[in-house]
């Protein structure tokens, strides 16, 4: 029974058991028929469940399970953060070990589609306003892990957006799995931008291009589209600030920019990129191909560089003659750049290029008026023309300037650092040829604090060499110097210079150095300046001169540095040099005076360089630091061969004829100045050697009160020398007649002061001492002489008013002997002299005359007073002469007084000695002397002889006969004569202005066989000039009395 139970209970189990598993085979039939009809619906529904996070949505999803890995979907529609996404025959391929139930990322092997349609939605192109603290989730993207992928054709647009207005495609994007990457973005049909790239997990490399034409036309397409899909609500906010809310508003900026600038960016950009993922080392190469930046606003300039062989070995080499035609060179229209280094510490380096500019004239024009000033743009368009020059076929050829980097620019992001071996700047295909080179250039940030952010440090070499070899009229150059009255030209010029430049800002403070290296030259050659005919006047003077050339040497450097506000000047020792100067004066009257002059050679140089120091203080002025500098100095100035010559056209009896005549000869001119600042004071020392003469000068300058304008200017000045250099410097020019012979020493003290206030006041004292004067004049000789004096000159202007005086107190002539045909010994005479001068003094009653004849003409100074006192004695004939008194005044009448005392009238025959006559006796005269308005006039001349008298005798002279036989009726005169012992002899002597004399003799004695007294009375009326011919003294000495008889 028990049995019969159990049996009964398994079977019930067995029943239920089949009857559950048959239920569950059911519910298992009818999901499998339900999943086979809504599996489309189901993967959408459990796909959107797990995208929403992302935003993503699919909205359609064809699948056609190819084998269990590899399914295809002929179309799938998705929209993803609002942008709709078609996808044509995506293939799907899984790894053969792909778990279904664990299906992942991972196991994808590839994915490829024919084609994607993308229209993108507008909000795709603005900047999110969410809070940057809310992220959605993200994919975490392995490259290592990622399926083989190949895209035929992707293509975009914008919603709301025309597709022929705007269209993108993306071509041939494929990524295998070897990490090869591979897509291309165009635009109307031509490439935007291509990626080459293989990834991997250590190391991503890549080859890239960029089209800058496209890309610009791509972005103004978007910015146009943006525009219309987002319009602004006011123009002006627009025109300011347009679509500041878009993701690509930096990149609108820019082409905003360009657009605004009428710029034009051509050419492509390829480039080369390695990436090591573990070190982050970056490695790239970049090359700007066919690369121009056109300038329209600038007529069309175009500027494009060119790539150049590195040429930074070459900064030592000497420097070659400059080109005025353009360099020929092997580059080619590109620029190639590179950046390298660590991504946390990147440097760029930009290799060798050039760029060359030659703007037509129209591009200048535009250039140039840019400066807003008109009369600048004027001049620099005129200086450009001047510049231009023609070639062999007359075709006119513009300056060309050319910019070349020879060396790479290397620049560190991460320092702010740039740096560079050699660039250059050429002007070509110019009249003038400019070379410049800077080498060693150095840029560095210093590190910075918040309060000194602009801290820097630069520095480079800099060369500059520049020249031409055509003449070049400066007159030319720029339009105020057509104004000038001369034209000057030059036929060549060089300069040559180098040095060092640094500036620094350290801790906010600027410093700057800008250094001239030693042996900086500058050469000239053919200077020539000559009167502007259109200019002047008919009746001026032409000014003509030339230099053959001029030389101008920096021996040592010159430096000028600034820093902590305090400016230190470095002048170097410098030469200037000048070779064969011509300066002529003509007038177009050739019957007038013309006048040239010629220097050899001349040399000026500062011995040794000098510094200054000057500070920013306020409460002194530029002047006033230069005073109270300390330094010393010396100049050298030398002249070699100076000439001055006079050429004057003379008539005469109907004839003409040119006559020369040399005013200066100066075989050589030295001169060494010892130059001295101290305690704002200038000191000065010169030794000068004119010729074979030696002079010595000092000199101090004292301004008042730091005002150059304000000062008190003292010197000395000391001669010393014998008078044969002298007299052969002085008859050189012909300035001393020939018949002079002059030996002898002469020394000379020189003292002046000037003051210069409110008042001017000059002081001029002088101190001449003449020894061992010997010598003659015009056959007549002298000896043992000396002169002594003390003079003074003094002049001071007052308002409009000026006044001087001069004088010479105690001038002592002294002469031991002197013999005019008669003998003069112990000489001594003393003299003064003095003149006074008042500008205020009405110069109406001086006539024409005199106003041209005055040393010092009335018409100008006011000559108020001039006199000249003399006295003077000499032994004559054992007697003396004397001139007791002798005052000459300019606006009295002057007088003078010439003495003879005990003068032995033997002696006097005795010189002269006449066949037949004797005479003797002592005499005693004299001749007052009247000059007036330079004429001179003798009346009341007297001549005596001493008692006892003396005795004439007359026998035997073969003129004396003549007389007695053709003249009888002077036979007892004549008889009286023979042996006359006279008592008294006197006679008067009266001369006019025009040298007409009367002479009247009276004498009184006994004559030997006459008893009663003689008493003779003889007149004579002669001109002095016949008189003097009769004289038998030598024809020299009548020649000189004549002469000066005339000039009275």
């Amino acid at each position: 029974m028990q049995q019969a139970a159990t049996k009964t209970f398994n079977h019930k189990a067995r029943r239920l058991l089949l009857i559950f598993f048959g239920m569950i085979l059911c519910v298992l039939i009818i999901s499998a028929f339900y999943i086979s009809f809504n599996y489309q619906r189901l993967t959408l529904s459990l796909a959107n469940h797990f995208l929403q996070p992302y935003q993503i949505e699919l909205k359609q999803l064809n699948i056609k399970p190819l084998s269990l890995t590899h399914w295809l979907a002929p179309q799938v529609s998705l929209t993803v953060n609002g942008s709709d996404i078609k996808i044509t025959e995506l293939e799907v391929a899984l790894l053969p070990e792909t778990k279904l139930l664990a299906l992942g990322i991972d196991d994808l092997q590839s994915l490829s589609a024919k084609n994607v349609d993308v229209q993108l939605s507008p909000n795709i192109l603005r900047q999110s306003t969410a809070s940057s603290d809310v992220s959605n989730p993200t994919i975490a993207l392995d490259f290592a892990a990622l399926p083989e992928i190949e895209i035929e054709q992707t293509q975009f647009t914008l919603k709301g957006i025309a597709a022929e207005k705007l269209t993108m495609s993306l071509s041939k994007l494929t990524l295998d799995k070897s990490g090869h990457f591979n897509s291309e973005i165009d635009h109307n049909n031509a490439s935007v931008f291509s990626l080459d790239a293989q990834l991997s997990s250590s190391l991503w490399q890549a080859k890239t291009q960029i089209n800058f034409n496209e890309l610009q036309a791509l972005t103004a397409n978007i910015y146009s589209a943006e525009s219309q899909l987002f319009p602004t609500n006011s123009s002006i906010a627009a025109e300011n600030a347009p679509h500041t809310n878009s993701l690509l508003a930096p990149l609108y900026q820019l082409q905003e920019t360009l657009r605004s600038q009428q710029i034009n960016l051509s050419g492509h950009l390829d480039s080369t990129v390695s990436l090591a993922l573990k070190s982050g080392q970056l490695q790239s190469t970049h090359k700007l191909s066919q690369f121009s930046v056109e300038l329209k606003s600038l007529a069309a300039l175009t500027l494009a560089p060119s790539t150049l062989i590195d040429k930074s070995s070459q900064i030592n080499n000497k420097p070659k003659p400059l080109p005025l035609k353009p360099i020929p060179n092997d580059s080619i229209q590109s620029l190639v750049f590179a950046v390298n280094g660590h991504i946390a510490d990147l440097q760029l380096r930009v290799q060798p290029f050039e760029l060359v500019v030659a703007p037509s004239q129209q591009q200048m024009t535009e250039i140039l008026h840019r400066l807003n000033d008109s009369p600048f743009e004027n001049a620099l368009s005129n200086l450009y023309k001047v510049m231009s020059f023609k070639d062999e076929q007359a075709n006119v050829i513009t300056p060309q300037l050319r910019i070349a980097v020879n060396s790479p620019i290397d620049y560190k992001l991460q320092d702010k650092s740039i740096s560079t071996k050699l660039m250059s700047i050429n002007l070509l295909q110019s009249k003038l040829a400019i070379n410049v080179d800077i080498s060693n250039i150095n840029y560095s940030v210093l590190p910075q604090d918040t309060q000194h952010k602009n801290d820097f440090q630069a520095a480079f070499n800099w060369k500059i060499q520049a020249n031409h070899q055509q003449n070049i009229l400066l007159n030319s150059l720029w339009p105020t110097l057509t104004a000038l009255p001369y034209d000057i030209a030059i036929d060549n010029a060089a300069i040559k210079l180098h040095g060092i430049f640094t500036a620094a800002v350290t801790d906010g403070k600027p410093s700057y150095s800008v250094n001239i290296g030693p042996q900086a030259l500058q050469l000239t050659q053919g200077v020539s300046l000559s009167n502007n005919a259109y200019n002047i006047p008919a009746a001026m003077p032409r000014v003509n001169a030339s230099i053959k050339k001029t030389e101008l040497e920096l021996v040592t450097a010159a430096e000028y540095h600034f820093e902590k506000g305090e400016t230190t000047l470095t002048i170097p020792e410098i030469r200037y040099k000048l070779e064969d100067a011509l300066l002529t004066q003509q007038y177009r009257d050739s019957q007038k005076t013309h006048y040239q002059m010629k220097v050899g050679s001349a040399l000026v140089a500062l011995q040794n360089p000098t510094t200054l120091t000057m500070t920013p203080a306020k409460s002194q002025t530029l002047a006033n630091q230069l005073l109270h500098q300390t330094l010393s100095n010396q100049l050298n100035w030398s002249l070699d061969q100076v000439e001055l010559d006079k050429s004057t056209v003379i008539f005469s009896a109907k004839k003409k004829r040119k006559v020369d005549k040399k005013l200066l000869h100066l075989a050589q001119v030295n001169l060494t100045q010892s130059i001295q600042l101290k305690t704002a004071k200038l000191y000065t020392e010169e030794d000068w050697w004119i010729n074979d003469i030696n002079l010595s000068s000092q000199h101090t300058y004292s301004p008042k009160n730091s005002q150059l304008n304000r000062f008190n200017l003292e010197g000395d000045w000391q001669f010393n020398n014998e008078f044969e250099p002298i007299i052969a410097f002085l008859s050189q020019t012909k300035s001393l007649p020939d018949s002079i012979v002059l030996n002898g020493n002469t020394a000379l003290d020189v003292h002046y002061q000037l003051k210069q206030d409110n008042d001017t006041q000059f002081l001029l004292t002088f101190e001449p001492n003449v020894t061992n004067i010997e010598g003659s004049f015009a056959n007549l000789p002298f000896e043992g002489g000396s002169l002594n004096t003390q003079c003074s000159y003094q002049w001071q202007r007052e308002l409009n008013k000026n006044s001087s005086s001069f004088k010479c107190d105690n001038i002592e002539l002294i002469l031991q002997a002197f013999n005019p045909g008669v003998l003069i010994t112990d000489i001594a005479a003393e003299a003064t002299l003095s003149f006074s001068t008042d500008s205020s003094l009405s110069t109406a009653s001086i006539s024409t005359d005199e106003a041209n004849h005055l040393a010092l003409p009335a018409e100008i100074f006011g000559v108020k007073q001039a006199s000249v006192r003399l006295t003077a004695k000499g032994d004559l004939l054992d007697g003396q002469l004397l001139i007791p008194q002798f005052k000459l005044s300019l606006k009295k009448p002057s007088s003078a007084y010439f003495v003879l005392q005990h003068i032995n009238l033997e002696k006097l025959l005795e010189i002269q000695p006449q066949v037949g006559i004797y005479a003797d006796g002592i005499f005693d005269g004299v001749l007052p002397i009247t000059i007036e308005n330079g004429k001179a006039e003798v009346k009341g001349g007297q001549l005596a002889a001493r008692q006892p008298g003396g005795l004439i005798a007359v026998s035997g002279n073969p003129a004396v006969d003549q007389m007695r036989l053709s003249q009888p009726y002077l036979e007892f005169a004549f008889s009286a004569l023979e042996h006359l012992e006279y008592s008294q002899l006197s006679s008067s002597f009266d001369m006019n202005t025009l040298g007409d004399a009367i002479l009247k003799v009276n004498v009184k004695g006994r004559s030997r066989g006459i008893e009663r007294p003689i008493h003779l009375n003889y007149s004579q009326e002669e001109n002095m000039l016949q008189l003097l011919r009769s004289l038998q003294i030598g024809d020299n000495l009548q020649n000189q009395i004549e002469n000066s008889i005339q000039q009275q």
